[in-house]
């Protein structure tokens, strides 16, 4: 996937990007397709957020290949957050500014230990397999589970209410079932602490859940 100029619509325009995720990177491939001079500030790497993306899903190799068409390309990549202050400079010294921050912080569990754990995206990244406990009954939480099932570890999702509750989507949910994840319902975490041997061990308590509705503790 080359990038390369094709017209001169926005040649002599400045433009900065902020944020590297796959909105930011299409917009800079564009603008410099047109002839702008194309600024991406990213704090992280281009394309973070689909790197978390198992390889069951995507195959990294094609990101690898546009973060290299952008590499080759003249668009300048500057690893930098960006706070208020240098916003407000972004807006003065470029003609168009585009904002495309994403939204990537994980929600807190909130229990004792947490700090011990990892989070989704981190072990999404990761080339970790083993046993491992999910947390939670989302798409995300289908996602760990069959990336660690699928290269031959243990998954066992706990989630707080039953399996008929859970938000993911019901093909996800089959197909975590179909590579082997265990599922265990109505449980909550209460604390974690690492144990000597480098695993984690979790205390959790018994729920009683109706629906999606009000959640008791037993």
């Amino acid at each position: 996937y080359p990038i390369v100029r094709k017209d001169n619509r926005l040649l002599g325009k400045k433009i900065a990007v902020v944020g590297g995720g796959v909105s930011g990177v299409t917009f800079a491939a564009k603008c410099y397709e047109s002839g702008a001079d194309v600024t991406v500030y990213e704090s992280d790497n281009l394309l973070h957020t689909l790197y978390s993306v198992p390889q069951f899903r995507l195959p990294h190799k094609f990101l690898d290949d546009i973060v290299a068409a952008v590499e080759r390309s003249d668009i300048t990549v500057t690893a930098v957050t960006v706070d208020y202050q240098m916003l407000k400079r972004l807006c003065c010294d470029n003609d168009y500014v585009y904002l495309s921050c994403g939204a990537t912080v994980a929600y807190k569990a909130g229990i004792d230990g947490e700090q011990y754990a990892t989070t989704a995206d981190e072990f999404l990244r990761s080339d970790y397999c083993g046993e491992v406990v999910v947390i939670g009954g989302g798409n995300t939480a289908m996602d760990c589970a069959v990336k660690n099932a699928v290269c031959g570890g243990n998954s066992t999702i706990a989630y707080r209410r039953t399996m008929a509750d859970m938000p993911a989507f019901e093909r996800e949910v089959r197909g975590a079932i179909d590579n082997g994840v265990r599922f265990a319902s109505n449980l909550a975490p209460l604390s974690a602490k690492p144990m000597p041997d480098g695993k984690l061990s979790v205390t959790f308590a018994k729920t009683i859940s109706q629906g999606r509705g009000k959640l008791l503790l037993t």
